[in-house]
C-alpha cells in the first residue's frame, strides 16, 4: 500500500509518498517541485503513480508557498519568483543531504522534476 507521510527535512515541509512496506528502506528518490502559487499537495496524483513504480517521492513546499506561506499578495509574490527558484535549488541540496543522512537513497539515484518552478 502506498503511504503519504508528512515530514520536515532540514526545516522544509514535505510529503513523502512511498510504499509503506519500504518506508525505511533505501529507494530511488524523485523530488517533485510544485508550480508557482501552488502547493505540494497538488502533485499527489503524479507522486502516487511514481511511488507505485518503486520510487520514494518527496514533495516539498517552495518558499512562500503551502506551509511556508508568508501571506504575500500575488504582486509581492511575483516579485519574489527568482528568489523562490533559487531557494528551490538550495532546498534540493538540503533534501538530498537529509535523505542521505538517513541512508534512504538507493545507489545515488536521486532525481528532480516538477511543474512550472520545478521544470
Amino acid at each position: 500500500m502506498i503511504g503519504i507521510y508528512r515530514e520536515t527535512i532540514k526545516n522544509i515541509p514535505v510529503l513523502v509518498i512511498v510504499d509503506a512496506e519500504k518506508y525505511d528502506q533505501p529507494l530511488p528518490v524523485f523530488t517533485y517541485f510544485h508550480g508557482f502559487t501552488s502547493a505540494k499537495e497538488h502533485n499527489l496524483p503524479q507522486a502516487f503513480l511514481l511511488a507505485q513504480k518503486g520510487y520514494r517521492i518527496v514533495l516539498p513546499d517552495s518558499l512562500y508557498h503551502g506551509e511556508r506561506t508568508d501571506d504575500l499578495s500575488k504582486e509581492e509574490l511575483s516579485f519574489k519568483f527568482w528568489d523562490i527558484v533559487y531557494q528551490n535549488l538550495k532546498d534540493l541540496q538540503d533534501l538530498k543531504d537529509g535523505l542521505d543522512q538517513r541512508e534512504l537513497i538507493l545507489n545515488r539515484r536521486f532525481g528532480v522534476g516538477g511543474t512550472s518552478m520545478g521544470e
